[in-house]
């Protein structure tokens, strides 16, 4: 697809804009597309190139808040009809168990998650062994949930940009949002690097940069940047499911390699978020181990635990032995208090919807979050309950808007 932008004529107006091109943004410019919307999609950069490039690339309902459970089974849904190839492909995930209190950890789960039809069961020792013969790990069980699936990160955000401008989107990368503007507590429109555009709705998904955005209109998200590491091999032989165990994530890819995720993080601590640093106490303290704290938004390019975690890796699975790491990432996540994103409506600023504040947890649910994000702005009966996203349930998130 041929991106359109500024320079070959993008509309100096739209019904509705959305800022931010990774597959929450995509998919909601799809998803009012399709319904008919004069949509603009503003990326400042490259459509996924950012944290939607730079995930484990998990589809998964297993494992999740209960809160969260409908939006992940409604996005696995939407994966399954969606007519082009995003590399969706639904191999099963394995949460291996080595004690037996993270067995009864997912059996009470489990419990809490079957009213919600989750297809997920308990497996023993031997049955989970079999799943996944390349793991090296004394084996207690296992949680498996078959119908969860996996997807090429960056692939699939473009696969979705492609289909909503085929429905009419326009799209413009290297298009950077710097301010949104508002008259009489409304949207009116977006100002870029290319001028002012004017819209009547706006749609904030730019992940890591969407608290700054708000906060120039008086709405203060509590979102805390994190800073993840990836790594992925050389191209080896081994199972199509995707595992969990003892920290190590691994997703196989379409062209033989395995991307690796690990639960190690840097918390980027600046003056925005310090605000509602004593939310996340509770966070930290359950994982200072794996967390270190750094004054300031500017991100490490190297990972500080990579042998360590790459070793770790090799000893869990020794077919790793056989390759290297060809490739690492690092992407900015932007997580809230409770790890549930926000997608919502700003009642004091008509107009105004944000989807953003995913935890780490974007790839899995963000096709059925930007679907929904675009049912709350069509005024239309959401697919799912959007009350666990409210942006109301953090005191004190939203004030009264600045002045256009």
């Amino acid at each position: 697809m041929t991106q359109p932008n500024f320079a070959s004529g993008a509309p100096g107006s739209a019904d509705s804009i959305v800022i931010g091109g990774g597959i929450v943004g995509a998919s909601a410019s799809l998803a009012l597309a399709g319904r008919g919307v004069r949509v603009l999609l503003c990326e400042r950069g490259s459509l996924g190139a950012e944290q939607s490039s730079r995930a484990l690339g998990w589809v998964r309902a297993s494992g999740r808040d209960p809160r969260d459970l409908p939006l992940s089974l409604e996005t696995r849904r939407l994966w399954q009809e969606l007519p082009c190839d995003s590399g969706y492909r639904r191999t099963g995930l394995l949460f291996a168990c080595k004690r037996r209190a993270e067995l009864a950890a997912h059996e009470a789960w489990l419990a809490s998650a079957r009213a919600h039809g989750v297809d997920a069961r308990m497996l023993g020792a031997a049955a989970a062994a079999s799943l996944a013969p390349h793991l090296a790990l004394p084996l207690a069980g296992a949680l498996h949930a078959p119908l969860d699936g996996r997807i090429e990160p960056g692939r699939a955000t473009r696969a979705i940009a492609t289909l909503a401008a085929e429905r009419g989107a326009v799209i413009a990368e290297s298009t950077c949002v710097h301010g949104i503007d508002i008259q009489a507590g409304r949207i009116a429109g977006v100002i870029t690097d290319h001028g002012r555009i004017r819209a009547s709705t706006v749609v904030v998904a730019a992940g890591a940069g969407s608290a700054a955005l708000c906060a120039q209109l008086g709405v203060a998200l509590p979102i805390q940047i994190v800073q993840s590491f990836l790594m992925a091999t050389t191209p080896v032989h081994g199972p199509e499911i995707s595992v969990y165990a003892s920290g190590v994530g691994l997703r196989r890819t379409l062209d033989g390699r395995f991307v690796l995720g690990m639960q190690h993080r840097i918390v980027l601590l600046t003056l925005q978020s310090v605000r509602w640093s004593w939310k996340f106490l509770p966070a930290w303290r359950d994982n200072f181990r794996l967390t270190r704290l750094q004054l300031g938004a500017r991100q490490r390019c190297t990972n500080p635990w990579r042998e360590q975690v790459w070793a770790h890796a090799r000893e869990l699975f020794p077919s790793l032995e056989q390759t290297s790491v060809a490739e690492e990432w690092s992407g900015a996540i932007d997580v809230t208090p409770d790890s549930l994103p926000i997608i919502s409506s700003v009642p004091r600023v008509s107009g105004l919807y944000i989807a953003a504040g995913f935890s780490g947890g974007g790839l899995g649910t963000g096709l059925g979050a930007g679907y929904l994000a675009a049912d709350l702005l069509a005024g239309e009966r959401p697919r799912v309950s959007a009350a666990p996203y409210r942006l109301e349930r953090f005191s004190g998130a939203a004030r009264s808007p600045a002045r256009g």
